[in-house]
């Protein structure tokens, strides 16, 4: 037996819930089993909200069944009118949506994203833009063309590690092709010109050559 009803109350350790009927004067039911895609190796969970109109099937004594699912009604309407997009809209404001016609993912986040791999972490596109503060905890590997913009605390140290990099190159082109001192003369050049760099960038730099 197919009815629409009002979900009254929810239990979120069984994922159940009880529905009121307004049609039958406000009835309300016995814990229903709410559907999922899956609930063995892959597991889902999620549970209409209290309030929320949901389509029910019931046995034939009205005594035991299922929430198939929630149901839009002329003055609760999609959120997107978009028949090509696919959209979850959460209570927070959160918006994640994929649009197969426009072929753009899109997720607007109320708050903080974390992800966490096991592997390695991926990411290939023609562009890639950070937009914000960026903190890198770890080794770094820079492998093609670094362009610094016109921040004025970037184009210091962008004139700062060209002019050391001047230095190391002039010890390095003014030393003898088999030095007398074993190398210690060029070796205190560089350590005296990395001296002068910031810690992080000599770091990096030592690190990488």
């Amino acid at each position: 037996m197919y009815r629409i009803g009002v979900v009254s109350t929810v239990n979120p350790t069984t994922n159940k819930a009880r529905v009121k009927f307004p049609a039958r004067g406000d009835v309300e039911s016995w814990w229903l089993e709410v559907l999922q895609r899956n609930t063995f190796t892959n597991k889902d969970n999620g549970l209409p909200d209290i309030g929320e109109l949901v389509a029910v099937l019931l046995d034939d004594k009205e005594e035991a069944g299922c929430i198939l699912g929630a149901v839009y009604t002329e003055a609760n309407k999609p959120p997107s009118p978009n028949a090509n997009a696919r959209r979850v809209t959460f209570g927070d404001g959160t918006v994640i949506e994929y649009d197969r016609a426009a072929h753009k993912l899109k997720a607007s986040v109320q708050g903080d994203i974390e992800a966490t791999a096991t592997g390695d972490a991926h990411v290939t596109a023609v562009n890639v833009h950070i937009t914000g503060a960026t903190t890198v905890t770890g080794t770094s590997h820079l492998d093609g063309v670094v362009t610094v913009g016109a921040g004025a605390d970037a184009v210091a140290l962008a004139t700062k590690v060209a002019t050391e990099l001047g230095i190391l190159k002039s010890a390095i082109a003014g030393a003898p092709v088999v030095p007398l001192d074993g190398g210690a003369s060029l070796k205190a050049a560089i350590v005296a010109a990395l001296a002068t760099w910031p810690t992080s960038v000599a770091a990096a730099k030592l690190s990488s050559d």
